[in-house]
């Protein structure tokens, strides 16, 4: 599989590199669809705190973390 173990390496899916951001987004959209809201709003300020170069993301980043904070 490449690279020497405990050795981290950045896996690219489809040309989009993933990012701490996009992460977090992706499983606070998981944890809210699953009425999971608490985890969902935690995942979402991570996403904030780490929005780096994947800026665009934060309305929704923002979005998310509002409309759960108010459930």
């Amino acid at each position: 599989m490449g690279g020497r173990p405990g050795q981290v390496t950045t896996k690219v899916f489809a040309g989009f590199a993933p990012t701490k951001a996009r992460m977090a987004l992706a499983l606070a959209r998981l944890r809210g669809d699953a009425g999971r809201t608490d985890q969902a709003r935690t995942f979402a300020l991570f996403g904030l705190e780490h929005i780096g170069i994947a800026g665009y993301r934060r309305r929704d980043l923002e979005l998310l973390a509002e409309r759960i904070g108010s459930e």
